[in-house]
């Protein structure tokens, strides 16, 4: 009968033993992968504000005022360029 006992006791032991090391296991996989997210999240972050300072620096580029030379050209009457 003590053998027995003795049995179970172990086998009541390995199993909480088993379960904390379970439960760790499990606590530290949740933390690689909300780890992994926020990287993911700070990397789309990090480009869309790339993107959205490359395109207002672009529309400030569009918007300002282009200097150049311009000449007339008068066309003759009756006469067909095109």
């Amino acid at each position: 009968m003590e053998n027995n006992l003795f049995t179970r006791i172990l086998a009541a032991v390995f199993t909480v033993i088993a379960l904390a090391i379970s439960f760790v296991v499990g606590l530290f996989a949740a933390l690689v992968t909300i780890g992994l997210v926020v990287i993911g999240w700070m990397a789309f972050a990090f480009r869309y504000w790339q993107l959205k300072r490359a395109a207002s620096k672009q529309s400030s580029a569009d918007s300002t005022t282009i200097e150049g030379e311009y000449r007339v050209v008068h066309r003759q009457e009756g006469r067909a360029d095109d």
